[in-house]
């Protein structure tokens, strides 16, 4: 008897382990998605590599000239 009532505790703690996990990996994978997306982002860097090389080289002397051009 004792050993059901432990197995059938630990699997709810599985169960509630899965549930807590479930949104996270869900919103994980939205953010990656969203980021992936912001090719601006400084995350995606080597996933948008091929459009934005400029961007991996210098980021820094990259960003000023996108948003406005002049910098002084």
């Amino acid at each position: 008897l004792e050993e059901e009532e432990e197995q059938k505790v630990l699997e709810q703690k599985l169960l509630e382990q899965q549930r807590q996990q479930r949104p996270y990996v869900l919103a994980q994978k939205y953010k990656n998605e969203c980021l992936r997306r912001r090719s601006s982002s400084p995350y995606t860097t080597p996933k948008t590599d091929h459009s934005t090389s400029t961007n991996t080289t210098r980021p820094v002397a990259e960003s000023p000239a996108k948003r406005g051009g002049s910098t002084s």
